[in-house]
Formats: structure tokens, sequence, C-alpha cells
């Protein structure tokens, strides 16, 4: 199947994505990197330029026969170079970053704004208790109002998001094919990467890694929303481009796959054995999950950020406990005798 996905098709679709934030390379280089690609009778959408459109219109009024020609030849060329798998794929990333995904931050913004409210409403009803005002008792009928719609809508976001399991699976099982296929792109699952990174894998869309880590972190959170998944690949992938700034440039990105670990440590997730699985008997990451980890706390000193100096502790918090959390792990513990022991011969 991921010999018939190709990122050309996700450019050329009809679903642009041209400025979007990609992992890797800039603008220029991304246009410099479609146009090797696309036919020059394209416009790069995937479609005819509008000259082209505007002649076959016009050929359609006249019902000529070259227009059905036309027509068969620009089908044909379409089906050749994209496959219906291709097309499916694509458009899918861009259906759940746009919907999906999306609910995720809303809807824990939501349940923010209801807890405010009712703070607020508390707060008010004490003062109320002691000194009666007309303008009090507007306030706290607004803020009833309020809170009964956000509850309402609330109750709207748990019933699509948290009580569809099945959603949440196939969403899992989507981004898992997903990551195995970004990382076909660099050559497959081993350690170390290659030392220029592809120009296909540069081009990827930023929000195809950042979704899939959005979808891990609220998963974890659910109660067994975690359970039957096979999560080995997203620890690869995870282990793989953490400590890599040569393949994902935003810093940020890379510190939200250790929120993705922090959400899976045995404590955090309730002592799951599908969340401790790939730390304790998972080869790449007794290999290199210590070594990145502490490579990644040294590459967040500059986040390029204006608030660098705040995040900055924040990323090093998550990434301090999950080395806690590894040390107690005797095979784990085992990697950092040895990099204690190679840091002191190397000096």
């Amino acid at each position: 199947m991921y010999e018939t996905i190709s990122l050309e098709c996700f450019y050329t679709s009809v679903i642009h994505i041209r400025k979007l934030t990609t992992l890797r390379a800039s603008s220029e280089e991304v246009a410099e990197w479609i146009s090797k690609g696309d036919p020059e009778e394209t416009d790069g959408s995937g479609l005819l330029s509008d000259k082209e459109n505007r002649l076959l219109r016009s050929q359609e009024a006249t019902s000529s026969g070259s227009n059905a020609y036309l027509k068969q030849k620009s089908s044909s060329d379409q089906k050749t170079k994209y496959t219906f798998i291709c097309e499916c794929f694509s458009r899918t990333a861009r259906v759940l970053n746009l919907g999906l995904v999306k609910a995720f931050p809303d809807f824990v913004h939501l349940v923010q704004d209801v807890s405010r409210c009712e703070d607020t409403l508390s707060t008010l009803k004490a003062i109320q208790g002691q000194a009666h005002s007309p303008d009090l008792n507007v306030d706290i009928t607004r803020l009833e109002k309020a809170i009964e719609l956000y509850t309402q809508e609330k109750l709207c976001y748990e019933a699509q998001i948290l009580r569809d399991g099945e959603l949440i699976q196939s969403a899992l099982s989507y981004y898992r094919l997903m990551v195995v296929w970004l990382v076909g792109l660099v050559g497959g699952f081993r350690m170390p990467l290659p030392s220029t990174c592809p120009m296909e894998f540069a081009c990827v869309p930023e929000h195809f890694v950042e979704d899939a880590m959005e979808l891990l972190i609220f998963a974890s959170r659910i109660p067994k929303a975690l359970d039957g998944v096979l999560l080995d690949d997203f620890m690869n992938f995870i282990i793989m481009f953490m400590a890599s700034p040569e393949y994902i440039r935003n810093p940020y990105l890379r510190a939200k796959m250790v929120q993705v670990l922090n959400c899976w440590m045995p404590r955090r997730s309730g002592s799951s054995s599908a969340t401790a699985t790939p730390f304790e008997g998972h080869q790449m990451a007794l290999e290199y999950l210590v070594g990145n980890l502490l490579k990644l706390y040294v590459d967040v000193e500059f986040t390029g950020s204006h608030t660098q100096f705040y995040d900055k502790f924040y990323i090093r918090h998550n990434i301090a406990e999950l080395l806690e959390y590894l040390w107690q792990v005797s095979s784990h513990r085992i990697v950092w005798r040895l990099l204690r022991k190679r840091r002191w011969v190397s000096t």
C-alpha cells in the first residue's frame, strides 16, 4: 500500500496544502521541489490551467469531438499519476486536521470555560449572601445561562470524541499508517538516521506529525482508549525524530513527542501494560531513548521563540520526569551507566 502513496499527491490534490508549514523545508524549497515533479501544463494543483479550462468550455459549447478527447486525456493523465488510495490518504489527513484533531483543543478550552464560570458563580453567590444587589443578580443569571449553554456543548463533544471509542481507534490506526509511511521516506525503522534529510520528508506538512501526537496525548487521557493499539511504531517514530532537528526543525513539535511519552508513563496511565511495554520491552527504546532525551534536553536551550526562557523549563521538566522513571527500569539503568562510562572515556 505504501508504494501507492506519494507526497506529490498531497501537493497536487484539490485540497491545497502548499501554504502549510513543513517539517524542514522552506517555502522556496517546497516550490522548487514541486516544480521539478509537476508537468508544465498544470498549475501545480493537479488541475488544468485557467486557459485550458476556458478552451474546454468553449469546445464543450460547440459539442466538438475534440472536447471529448481532451476530457478523456485529462482524466487519464490524473488516473495514471495518482491512485485512489493516495487520494483517500491525503484527503483523510486534511479532514482529520480540520475536524477531529481540531476538536481536541476546543473541547479542552470548553471544559476550562465551564470551570471558570462555575468558580465565578460560586464567588458571586457567596457575595450575594452578604449583600443584595440588582446588578449582582443580573450577573448571576447571566452566568447560570452561560454555564447551561456551555454544558450542553460539552456533552455534545463528550458524546462524539470521548464515548465513541471506535472513532478514536480508527484515527489511531490511520496515524499509525501515517508514521510508518513517513519513516519509509527516510529508509525505514533504523538508527542512526541518514545524515541528509530527504527532500520528500522535508516537504511533509508539519501538521501530519503534530496531529498524530495530539491524538496520542488525548487518547492517553481516555481510560482504555489505547488498549489493543500497537504503540511500537509510534514509539519508534518518536525515538527516531525527537532529537533530530535536521529532520524536524520545530523544537516545540519535538517537545510534544516527549509529552506523549510522559502520558505513557505507567504511573500516569494507571499502570497499563499497553503503555508500559514500549518502555520496558522495546529494543530501540533500550538503545536510544535515554541518549536522545538527554540530547533534546540540551537542544531546547534555544527554541527560537520570544517565550523560550519559560518554555525550556516546562520541556525540561517533562524530560526530567521521563529520565527519573527510566532510571527505575533496570534495563534502562544499564544504558545510563554505559553512557556515563562512554562520557568518562571521551573526556
